[in-house]
């Protein structure tokens, strides 16, 4: 079967213990995993560093005072995230969102089990990663893309399948004929849904690749030295950048943080999903190259994405759940 299993348990900020760790003592390490993947795409789990000092909260029992001291300080240290700040402060009217569920509810056309957001979020298909040759996609990407692909199909077309924009993108997706055809999809077939997630899956794989390949390899070790873990730099940094690629072109983007981290030195660089909303905002105000092209509305995407995925899931479970 396609579809990926739900969540066995809920996510809610308000499971939180005292010390600011969730209550996972009782999952299986697949469970631990995808919670992780789940509150880093929504930007809950804000620091790898407190993260760690809860665990050694529960290994050290002997020390209870001291490390209760270190986790109140740690919390203290986490900065406010700007993106996720820009994220929330998003408002989507009510008709734009009652919209997007009579469509994003709907049965899928040869899939019926599924609505329209259960098969994009969990139809998709990524290149598998090869952990030997570092190719593919790797799963915390993929899972990560699950859970915020529904928002960029209601950013784009409020899942309605009739849509055709004016310069003859069609498709939930919206896709242009060129990429359409480049990425194996069938002339006619534009309107399928099914047909759209396969083209998509492609897609996104493919951006994934030309990001790690285009960008100069001292230049994504500089970024990736800005995260705690391998998970924490692809999620907040390469899967935000993916969803941009979308809209402005992966080699723009490939520009966008090439420049980027031309001139800024590793000390002024900002961390987790900022690191992203910095990259962003150095193209906005650039005029050089591809860049000159990157305007509001490529500046706003991403956080629009997500803020339409985060949408999706607190009112009704639409992105995401099987």
């Amino acid at each position: 079967m396609i579809a990926r299993e739900a969540s066995p348990f809920p996510i809610k900020p308000s499971h939180q213990t005292e010390s600011g760790g969730f209550p996972d003592q009782d999952l299986n390490p697949e469970q631990r995993h995808h919670l992780r993947v789940v509150l880093l795409s929504l930007g809950i789990l804000l620091s790898p560093s407190s993260e760690n000092v809860t665990s050694d909260t529960q290994t050290e029992a002997s020390e209870p005072v001291e490390q209760t001291t270190q986790v109140q300080e740690v919390s203290k240290e986490i900065p406010v995230s700007r993106f996720l700040k820009e994220v929330g402060e998003i408002k989507i009217s009510d008709y734009d969102l009652n919209f997007t569920n009579t469509y994003a509810t709907r049965p899928v056309v040869g899939a019926e089990e599924y609505t329209r957001a259960e098969y994009v979020s969990q139809a998709i298909q990524f290149t598998d990663w090869d952990e030997g040759t570092k190719s593919g996609v790797p799963p915390v990407v993929q899972d990560t893309l699950r859970d915020i692909l529904p928002g960029l199909c209601a950013q784009e077309t409020r899942f309605d399948a009739s849509r055709e924009s004016e310069v003859g993108a069609k498709g939930i997706f919206q896709f242009m004929r060129e990429t359409w055809l480049q990425y194996g999809g069938v002339l006619g077939q534009e309107r399928s849904l099914k047909a759209q997630v396969e083209v998509a899956g492609r897609f996104f794989s493919d951006i994934y690749r030309q990001l790690m390949v285009r960008i100069d390899e001292s230049k994504i070790e500089r970024l990736r030295s800005k995260f705690a873990t391998e998970e924490d730099f692809l999620v907040t940094l390469i899967v935000p950048l993916m969803i941009n690629s979308y809209h402005s072109g992966t080699g723009r983007m490939v520009e966008a943080v090439e420049s980027y981290v031309d001139v800024t030195s590793n000390e002024e660089m900002s961390e987790g999903h900022d690191l992203y909303l910095a990259i962003a905002d150095f193209a906005h105000v650039s005029d050089e190259g591809y860049l000159e092209d990157y305007r509001d509305a490529s500046r706003a995407y991403t956080s629009g994405v997500y803020a339409f995925a985060e949408k999706l899931k607190k009112d009704n479970g639409a992105a995401g759940q099987g």
